[in-house]
């Protein structure tokens, strides 16, 4: 009888250890926050564009969550530490210049085992302002004025842009030495190019614009018609507050003082001082 004991006793062992093989610890669960505000699902997003992710993670009730890795491609850009059974927690994620990215959010308990979500972002590109020919007059030139806006689309005499100093982002003038040159008010032009007392030294509001001369065609500038081209080709650590020697054919990528990007093709340079220069613009709308 002793021996009939024991083997039941071990096929009832081997019974228990077969069950808990077969019936492990549940993985942790995740998933993306649905409540208004947050983004849960795959969006086409223009650059710079940011949202609201929220992520919860929950443990299998005994295991506790022990990290939370966020990763783009497979490239970690973030590993945060954990010590709970549950968590929530909300991102800001910004769209970058990639045509897509896939975000990953990974969780992983204090028993090795892991969830994960994911989500797409695809990059769509943003309409453009354009206008086909603005023609400023250099400093000694009485009828075409020296003063551009970007934001209003409008050129001003030297007069009218003294009351409107808030709005001047690109100005032209000749120079012997760096000859036709597009500049902006706070790009130190000498006091003796633009006189009196509607003169660049009275000025209290001096905009800054920055330019960077490209390497794109005039053909390519023509097929702009949205801002893909113009968010990658301005060079911020290559620019210069001036963009000098200027001559028909020139494409120049600028960043005005508001962080708007555009592109600036010269069209036509006429004289000097009493001249004139046309340019035509495409910049982010």
């Amino acid at each position: 009888m002793k021996k009939i004991y024991f083997l039941l006793l071990a096929i009832s062992i081997g019974f228990v250890a077969c069950n808990n093989e077969d019936d492990p610890k549940p993985d942790p669960t995740i998933s993306f926050l649905t409540s208004t505000g947050y983004t849960f699902e795959d969006a086409n997003l223009e650059e710079g564009d940011s949202i609201f992710i929220g992520i919860k993670a929950v443990s299998n009730g005994s295991d506790k969550l022990v990290s939370l890795e966020i990763s783009v491609y497979n490239q970690t850009v973030d590993m945060i530490e954990l010590d709970d059974l549950q968590v929530e927690r909300t991102f800001i994620i910004t769209k970058g210049a990639a045509p897509e990215e896939e975000w990953t959010f990974e969780v992983t308990d204090n028993g090795g085992k892991t969830a994960s979500v994911s989500i797409t972002f695809t990059r769509v590109y943003g309409s453009i302002v354009t206008n086909n020919s603005v023609v400023l007059g250099a400093q000694n030139n009485s009828t075409s004025g020296s003063f551009y806006s970007t934001e209003e689309d409008d050129v001003y005499m030297q007069g009218a842009a003294f009351t409107n100093q808030e709005l001047i982002d690109i100005i032209y003038y000749y120079d012997a030495t760096d000859l036709n040159t597009l500049a902006s008010p706070g790009a130190n032009i000498g006091d003796d190019v633009f006189t009196g007392t509607s003169g660049l030294a009275n000025w209290t509001t001096l905009n800054e614009t920055f330019y960077y001369k490209t390497s794109i065609s005039v053909a390519q500038f023509d097929a702009v018609t949205n801002d893909s081209l113009i968010s990658i080709s301005y060079n911020n650590e290559e620019s210069k507050r001036k963009a000098k020697n200027l001559a028909v054919g020139d494409v120049y990528s600028f960043k005005t003082a508001a962080g708007k990007l555009g592109l600036i093709k010269i069209i036509a340079v006429n004289g000097e001082a009493t001249g004139d220069l046309e340019f035509a613009i495409k910049m982010e709308d």
